[in-house]
């Protein structure tokens, strides 16, 4: 039986559209039974969301004001419909590209009688970006997301400061972030890039104790009788919507620079100056709106002059 895919959701189509750094995914090749091919073509216009270079309006696509969470990388589907039940009213926008998943989850849904579940194919980075409005999440769950285990893999990983960067305006002021890996060293990678933040407290000292929301996946529990651990990252958005978050390291600011030059008469020239974040000295000046340097080209650089201390 061939695979129809629905229009918006093809499966050719997504490696042309996401050759970039950060992915979410990492397409597989998987086989499509008859019944996860059916509910997708059965249960898609109803619970499907295909992909729109627009806001998405998430009241409108559950048809209710309830809280939302964004669910990146779903796999087959199980553990989602099981927190989906146990959390009656809370809505779940949940993301991954793998066809069989999407099919499966699609099936469980019809199955389980759940309607608080909104299915997307597509790239979660890219959705992040495009779809969703700043606040409009209560949640984000990360689970199990592929470790990349060899070292010269570590780059293609999710969980790194670049995405989680994206995903924290999207997080209302209070809301959380959990994330659950089976794989140590990622489990520290992960706690070292939200501990980065000093918008996101961690609610443990390190690793949280699981969520009664979270059922335990089979491969957890084999896992766990092979005698493998599992960690779980619970954090909370301290800080208000609008909040970039990665300021402990003065990641990427730009400082405006005003140079006046003097040649044969007053020439001022507005430069925009990128901040070097080794520089102490380009530190202090991020608390300055504005940069005074006095260029003397005769007599070679001046020293710079900070706005508050005076200091030369």
């Amino acid at each position: 039986m061939s695979e129809n895919i629905p229009e918006n959701t093809p499966e050719n189509t997504v490696p042309e559209e996401h050759k970039r750094s950060i992915r979410s995914f990492v397409l597989r090749q998987g086989h499509m039974t008859a019944a996860q091919q059916r509910a997708i073509d059965t249960m898609w216009p109803q619970f499907g969301v295909d992909f729109q270079e627009a806001p998405l309006d998430l009241n409108r696509a559950f048809g209710r004001d309830n809280p939302k969470v964004l669910e990146i990388g779903f796999g087959m589907g199980v553990a989602t419909v099981e927190i989906a039940k146990r959390l009656p009213d809370t809505d779940f926008l949940a993301i991954d590209v793998h066809g069989p998943g999407v099919g499966n989850i699609l099936k469980l849904i019809e199955e389980e009688h759940i309607s608080n579940i909104r299915v997307m194919r597509h790239d979660a980075v890219e959705v992040v970006e495009k779809m969703l409005e700043d606040g409009s999440l209560d949640g984000i769950h990360i689970f199990f997301p592929d470790p990349w285990h060899k070292k010269r893999h570590n780059k293609r990983r999710l969980v790194q400061v670049p995405f989680v960067e994206k995903l924290l305006p999207k997080l209302k002021s209070g809301g959380y972030v959990h994330m659950a890996t089976d794989w140590e060293e990622y489990a520290v990678q992960m706690l070292e890039v939200l501990s980065s933040f000093d918008a996101l407290q961690n609610t443990a000292a390190d690793y949280a104790p699981t969520p009664d929301y979270r059922p335990e996946t089979k491969f957890e529990a084999r896992g766990k009788r092979l005698g493998h651990g599992v960690w779980d990252l619970v954090v909370k958005n301290k800080a208000e919507h609008k909040t970039q978050g990665h300021l402990k390291f003065f990641r990427r600011p730009f400082i405006l620079l005003i140079k006046p030059r003097k040649v044969y008469k007053p020439d001022y020239r507005f430069l925009l100056y990128k901040h070097n974040p080794s520089s102490p000295r380009s530190r202090q000046r991020l608390h300055c709106r504005f940069q005074v340097h006095r260029y003397r080209p005769k007599y070679g650089r001046s020293p710079h002059h900070d706005c508050d201390n005076g200091t030369k």
